[in-house]
């Protein structure tokens, strides 16, 4: 069969539809390991340095890697993209030949504030998220890997996100970004581990455009 390009990258960012990626991959470079390394080449120029794809569509690969930092700087980037951010804000949408794909991000109507992200599971990183949420002037990207509660996860994380980003904090145009990989958990443990932690953050804030909070579900930061 022939499909537009356009229904292809729907079925991709809504449904995940991971045969849509490889045909893409190799409609652009002719095969899915040359999009690969066309994709390691594009997330160095974004900023995205631990990110090595092997894969057009994410699945677990030998050799393949990021991190929930470069997900989030990658994601901020492509949120530029007036067409990307146009399809990723959609609840629902229709293919050129009447087919309804449903968004498998379910943040869009469950947590306040969402307006776009992406979903991800395989058996090696479990549920994996990234996505843009937004409320009066602040703006925050939240990544996660590595869970297994993830809706819930997001939820905290985006409370925690614009708790913490207030106008004492930094300017309200530059977006905060909060990460979660639960296999990379702060040393240290209960009411001290979470007082440090919480420093280091505030102070990450203060000082960078673009920060990061990093932590694990056990901390109530989280």
């Amino acid at each position: 069969k022939s499909y537009y390009a356009k229904d292809l990258i729907k079925g991709l960012l809504i449904s995940s539809a991971n045969d849509a990626g490889v045909a893409l991959g190799e409609k652009i470079a002719g095969s899915e390991w040359g999009f690969a390394k066309m994709m390691t080449n594009k997330a160095r120029k974004l900023g995205a340095y631990h990110t090595v794809c092997k894969s057009a569509t994410g699945l677990t690969c030998c050799g393949q890697k990021s991190t929930v930092r470069d997900l989030a700087t990658i994601f901020d980037k492509a949120m530029e993209h007036p067409d990307f951010a146009s399809i990723m804000r959609k609840e629902k949408a229709y293919t050129s030949f009447g087919k309804m794909l449903t968004n498998h991000n379910k943040a869009l109507w469950r947590v306040r504030g969402a307006t776009a992200g992406k979903t991800g599971y395989t058996d090696a990183a479990r549920q994996t998220y990234v996505g843009q949420f937004k409320r009066n002037d602040k703006e925050i990207i939240v990544a996660i890997m590595g869970s297994e509660t993830m809706w819930h996860d997001i939820g905290k994380m985006v409370e925690a996100g614009f708790r913490i980003w207030g106008d004492d904090l930094a300017p309200a145009a530059a977006p905060a970004i909060l990460v979660s990989n639960k296999k990379q958990r702060p040393s240290g443990s209960g009411e001290e581990a979470t007082e440090k932690a919480l420093a280091r953050l505030i102070t990450e804030l203060r000082s960078e455009k673009s920060s990061v909070i990093s932590g694990s579900k056990k901390y109530p930061y989280m």
